[in-house]
């Protein structure tokens, strides 16, 4: 059984670098042609090249820059169950015993830090076009909680439960934590139609990557000693302590489609 949960939120301040007004005998219409905001001047003579690229010459077009604080949370879980039954033909007392085993891994990534971004908006017509990069450099508190147990009932008798499972035991159970340094970098476009003067449809796509964190999957040893194991009676052969815990870190990417109704007044 395994659960996933990403969140993530921002405060940032925008200010408008630069813009220029598109050219008004190519609107057509008076529908975000041009804006009241931007003057003439600004960035210079615009897009030039190919005339798939001076398309962008038409309209209004502007940069902001964002600056602020970037949060984001990811908790995630792995669950393992088994439910075992001595069968014949093992020894007879012990046939009809059973055995339910049971292996938790968690892992909590918490970042915090500062967020530099861009935004570039593009209007002609009623069609609109935004196009943000950000990044966020920060860090990243990474936290890693293993637990186990077995429930050992014998036919007829009480049952007993044991420290550790079979992937979890007491060389590896525990609670962990460090930080490490992470960045947060995002990219995304947004484009709108004006349905009138103030009401815009809009659908966009944000692609979003984090870099150095845990995920419970990357935290398991698959090499177990069985002198470990709950109510075992394999002898001891000096075989090291296994499974043990070592903090490995990862990548983690998100994809996010985005529709929506903007209203202005």
């Amino acid at each position: 059984d395994a659960d996933s949960e990403f969140q993530s939120a921002g405060i940032r301040l925008r200010r408008s670098l630069c813009c220029i007004a598109g050219c008004a005998s190519d609107c057509g219409d008076a529908v975000t042609c041009g804006s009241s905001v931007c003057g003439p001047s600004g960035c210079g003579s615009g897009v030039g090249g190919a005339p798939c690229l001076q398309f962008f010459n038409k309209g209004t077009r502007r940069v902001d820059v964002t600056y602020g604080a970037r949060w984001a949370q990811l908790d995630e879980g792995l669950n393992i169950r088994e439910d075992l039954e001595v069968v014949p033909p093992s020894p007879t007392p012990d046939v009809g015993t059973t055995f339910l085993v049971n292996d938790n891994f968690s892992t909590s990534n918490e970042f915090l830090g500062g967020e530099l971004g861009f935004l570039y908006d593009w209007q002609y017509k009623r069609w609109s076009l935004e196009m943000l990069t950000r990044l966020a450099i920060g860090r990243t508190q990474q936290r890693v909680a293993i637990n186990g147990f077995t429930i050992n009932t014998p036919p007829g008798g009480p049952a007993e439960v044991g420290v550790g499972g079979l992937l979890t035991q007491t060389s590896n159970i525990g609670d962990y934590e460090r930080n490490e340094l992470s960045v947060l970098p995002q990219i995304g476009f947004t484009g709108g139609y004006m349905v009138t003067d103030r009401l815009k449809l809009t659908a966009g796509y944000t692609f979003l990557y984090w870099s150095r964190v845990v995920r419970p999957g990357d935290q398991i040893d698959l090499e177990v000693n069985p002198e470990l194991l709950p109510f075992t009676t394999t002898p001891g052969d000096g075989i090291p302590a296994r499974p043990q815990f070592v903090f490995r870190d990862t990548d983690f990417w998100a994809h996010g489609l985005s529709a929506g109704i903007e209203y202005q007044w």
